[in-house]
């Protein structure tokens, strides 16, 4: 019992003792140091340079007159200590007073010297602001800011307090410096002439004294003849397809609208004074029409025996027609058919494709006509970038005085690409293309301007748009961006698991995460994501990651 009472007692004195001295150690949760503002989380911009801004707030009673508090912050990156960053140093009066004595008397070198500052009253608690720039190493993308709290007055003893003072969110990283290129190419263009012309009865040869023959082949020269003269237009596939009657044969009129057609033919080399070259590379076919032509011609006319002409087509559907005509010749309408809707005048028709150089507007207002070396030039650079010749890119288009869109954006990129960052920017600020504005997008997300760089990436629907939007917190946005997003790579899916954890949807982000941690730079980086923080104790969380 004596020793019960005297244990008690023993411990009564060294408490009352303890408070007396003014030491600080065994501070209690609610006096500790803190920090504001609370959970601050630190994005550093893409050259990895962050500002901690905070203030730490030491409470009241939490230093004696006779102390001096010492608070070092540190980086942590990956659970280990990457550097210690400016000490903030407050000393209280009757500390402060001893000091100055021991540097005179004693010439004592404070190695807190230039960080320390003096306070009146120490009683009523202390707001303390601190303000440090510090570099996250290239490669790392998440970390935290801690500060370690000494404080050391008595000399007998040191209170040490551990301070959680930021998290490092390196979404910036996550930006890809993918830029968009615009070939130039000719236009492209197809087209199609389409004739009726009379011919005597099974013969092929083309007359412009027959029916409406004159007036027709006067139509088909004054399409074709603009396109054949154009030195700048290159016709690429030309066919001329004879049309086969119904009627006879199918063999015979197969044969016989291949030669018409190839009479058409030497009447364009004739009379268009068509290349050589491209008088070889025309193609002469024939396409049967069979009788739903006919068919189709006495239902337009309302005829009655329409209805067994269409019941002989379905009858014998995809057969040759001489199956068909066979049946139709028993109608009793045949002579009717014959007088009335077999067509006295044969179709032939041209089909054709080519590609033409159009003049094109300067980004400075003026009309560059058919821009040819400009086109070749600029195709040429882009294969350069590609390739990592920079120099030579920006050399192939440098000299140009009025430039195409298309080529301006190509230069852009090149500057860009040899680390001129200034001229880029200026040379897209002038291109009116989507590509453009969206390369200016992500010229401004590299530079940390991530409002500037929403506006341009907006509608683009890419993975970059996500990742800024993420960044400026607009997490519904990104949400429904990643919806539309068909990506699904790794990359896609960790920005798809950001979103989802923002959003607190627990069964999707487990899905995205699984799938993103299949590469493992990005495993390694989920480990210590801040965005992640509220799974870090969730044993799936712990698998996927480990």
């Amino acid at each position: 019992m004596k020793i019960t009472v005297i244990l008690c007692y023993a411990m009564f004195l060294g408490a009352c003792l303890s408070f007396l001295g003014g030491c600080a150690s065994g501070k209690s949760s609610a006096s500790r140091v803190e920090v504001t503002p609370f959970s601050c989380v630190l994005a550093p911009d893409t050259n990895g340079s962050v500002c901690v801004d905070v203030v730490f707030r030491v409470p009241s009673q939490y230093l004696s007159r006779r102390s001096r508090l010492i608070i070092v912050p540190q980086l942590l990156l990956d659970g280990k200590l990457s550097e210690e960053l400016t000490p903030l140093v407050v000393d209280a009066p009757i500390y402060a007073k001893k000091m100055y004595r021991r540097k005179v008397v004693q010439n004592y070198q404070d190695p807190y010297d230039a960080y320390t500052g003096k306070v009146e009253g120490v009683s009523g608690g202390l707001e303390l602001p601190y303000r440090e720039t510090l570099t996250i190493p290239l490669g790392v993308h998440t970390g935290c800011v801690q500060a370690i709290v000494t404080e050391d007055g008595c000399g007998g003893c040191t209170g040490l307090d551990t301070v959680e003072v930021a998290s490092v969110r390196n979404l910036a990283s996550l930006i890809q410096d993918t830029f968009e290129l615009v070939r130039m190419e000719p236009t492209f263009h197809e087209g199609k002439v389409e004739v009726l012309l009379q011919f005597l009865i099974n013969r092929h040869e083309i007359r412009s004294d027959l029916g409406n023959n004159r007036s027709q082949l006067k139509k088909l020269a004054g399409s074709l003849r603009p396109i054949l003269a154009d030195t700048l237009t290159r016709v690429g596939d030309f066919r001329i397809y004879g049309m086969a009657s119904a009627d006879g044969s199918r063999a015979f009129n197969t044969t016989l609208a291949r030669k018409r057609a190839e009479s058409l033919r030497e009447w364009l080399l004739k009379e268009l004074d068509i290349h050589p070259e491209l008088y070889t590379r025309m193609v002469v076919d024939s396409r049967p029409e069979g009788w739903l032509p006919v068919y189709q011609a006495m239902v337009d006319d309302g005829h009655p025996d329409s209805l067994f002409v269409g019941q002989i087509l379905r009858r014998y559907p995809g057969s040759d027609d001489d199956v068909q005509e066979q049946y139709i010749r028993r109608l009793s309408c045949w002579k009717d058919i014959c007088s009335r809707y077999l067509q006295k005048d044969r179709k032939i028709e041209c089909a054709y494709t080519y590609t033409s150089y159009e003049s094109v507007l300067a980004t400075d207002g003026m009309w560059i006509p058919f821009p040819i070396k400009q086109m070749e030039a600029n195709n040429q650079a882009i294969l350069c970038l590609r390739r990592g010749q920079f120099e030579k890119a920006v050399d192939l288009l440098k000299d140009f005085v009025h430039y195409t869109p298309a080529t301006m954006n190509t230069l852009a990129v090149g500057h860009f690409r040899k680390g001129d960052v200034k001229s880029a920017e200026k040379l897209l600020r002038k291109v009116k293309l989507p590509e453009a504005f969206r390369n200016l997008g992500v010229l401004m997300a590299l530079q940390g301007k991530w409002y500037e760089a929403y506006r341009f990436l907006k509608g683009s629907g890419s993975l970059n748009e996500a990742v800024v939007a993420l960044i400026l917190s607009y997490n519904e946005e990104a949400e429904a961006i990643m919806a539309e997003l068909s990506d699904q790579s790794p990359l896609a899916e960790y920005v798809r698991a950001l979103v989802t954890s923002r959003l607190g949807d627990d069964v999707a982000f487990e899905v995205h995460l699984k799938n993103a941690c299949q590469l493992d730079e990005l495993r390694l980086r989920a480990a210590g994501e801040p965005d992640f923080e509220k799974y870090r104790e969730d044993k799936i969380f712990r698998e996927i990651v480990k």
